[in-house]
């Protein structure tokens, strides 16, 4: 166990704890949990980090980066390279529901910040500035991971719920969507870009305007 303790790495860690979270939820994870996946005692994880809510932090930076790497090449308008890089992340989002439910605390990580700064930025190449910027990055955050952790919400089984979900109405149009989970997902990524569309043309409207 010693030799396997000064082993391990700081990212070692995240990376075991992201895996344990995203399978089994956070409310699961502890510094033991952690330890015994890795084959150490839990006092072995006090080498890289303060408590497990610095593990936590730690995960959450890891998911915002794998968020940040999403971001397009700049090619094309703001508006598509909003719509890209956003819909790439949700795909990231949708992959780690049980981690995706930890983007709501909104603590200022590094990446985090990086991310934000991307959409900012982008907005205010589409002529949004001062208050009006802030109210559209505003609008866009709490729509991309509102709607992304609700429909994370069950975890990794979520479209499966959702279906059960659809089934209750006994209605031929949502008896037809809710065939398959496939069906049930194509439709939550249907009805997700069709809010972004509006959205940002809300966004551009507000851009035209002069004060």
């Amino acid at each position: 166990m010693t030799t396997e303790h000064h082993r391990l790495t700081r990212q070692k860690y995240i990376d075991a704890a992201a895996r344990f979270i995203d399978e089994y939820g956070e409310a699961a994870f502890t510094l033991r949990s952690l330890g015994a996946v890795l084959g150490v005692d839990q006092s072995a994880v006090y080498r890289h980090f303060k408590d497990r809510a610095a593990v936590v932090d730690a995960v959450q930076e890891w998911l915002f980066g794998l968020l940040v790497d999403q971001q397009p090449t700049p090619t094309g308008t703001p508006r598509e390279q909003l719509i890209s890089g956003i819909e790439r992340m949700r795909r990231v989002l949708l992959a780690h529901p049980n981690l995706t439910i930890l983007t709501g605390r909104g603590v200022g990580l590094p990446s985090e910040v990086v991310a934000a700064r991307w959409v900012l930025d982008l907005l205010g190449q589409m002529g949004l500035n001062s208050h009006r910027r802030l109210v559209a990055y505003q609008m866009i955050e709490s729509y991309v991971y509102g709607t992304s952790i609700y429909d994370c919400t069950g975890g990794h089984d979520a479209m499966k719920l959702r279906r059960q979900w659809y089934r209750q109405f006994n209605a031929v149009d949502t008896d037809a969507v809710a065939r398959s989970t496939d069906t049930i997902a194509a439709l939550t990524d249907e009805a997700f870009r069709a809010g972004l569309h509006a959205l940002l043309d809300a966004c551009e409207q507000m851009g035209d305007c002069r004060p």
